[in-house]
């Protein structure tokens, strides 16, 4: 099962609150990559990468010889530069990134006490810099983001449209998780390309995870 939206050329965003299951979403994503053969890298900006691999063995019985498949770069100090320079010599076919928000600390020193202005003003230039790589390079990147902790769904959507309205080439598929009962009919497909809606979120389990598509790009 893959729920992450990715097209060659593109940059993915996923955003959703703290907790929603973004990481795990995304590590259970990079392993059916990796099972379709695909050459992935994973930059963990928050996590070091002894946790991300634990996750991998206890959560989805992910076996060693798979596991030496998984590019984990522990990002942990990276900037945006540091990770332009590791996509260009690892040279992936897709590309995930655990988080933007962290990224942008440790690029500008921007994090979440700064002002929502501010925030999206860094924000921006990530998000431009992710995409043009991604369409010079002809590859996926999958960026993370808690943007918002604003429970109101157009809040987020509005938070996404505004950090990739710098993108030239409008390469960017913008996408949304949280629970159910937080899609609100004022949003459309023009405002996001995907919804993924979690219920029964249980990260031992991943099987238990009622997910809801509602946008398909």
């Amino acid at each position: 099962m893959k729920e992450i939206k990715t097209l060659n050329g593109c940059l993915s965003i996923l955003m959703g609150k703290s907790g929603m299951g973004k990481s795990t979403i995304s590590v259970y994503d990079a392993v059916g990559n990796i099972r379709d053969n695909k050459s992935i890298a994973y930059f963990s900006v928050e996590y070091p990468q002894s946790i991300v691999y634990n996750k991998l063995i206890d959560h989805f019985g992910i076996k060693w010889k798979e596991l030496f498949k998984f590019n984990c770069v522990d990002a942990t100090s990276y900037n945006l530069d540091d990770i332009i320079t590791a996509i260009r010599k690892i040279k992936p076919e897709i590309v995930y990134v655990d988080y933007l928000d962290l990224l942008r600390k440790n690029t500008y020193g921007i994090d979440q006490s700064a002002t929502a202005e501010e925030r999206i003003k860094h924000s921006k230039i990530i998000v431009t810099e992710m995409a043009k790589l991604a369409k010079e390079l002809n590859i996926c990147i999958v960026l993370l983001s808690q943007e918002t902790e604003s429970t109101a769904f157009e809040d987020s959507v509005n938070a996404l449209n505004r950090m990739s309205e710098d993108v030239n080439d409008k390469n960017v598929i913008k996408m949304f998780i949280g629970r159910e009962g937080v899609f609100s009919e004022k949003i459309t497909c023009q405002d996001i390309s995907h919804v993924i809606l979690v219920e029964g979120y249980d990260l031992k389990h991943y099987s238990s995870i009622n997910v809801q598509e509602i946008y398909k790009y």
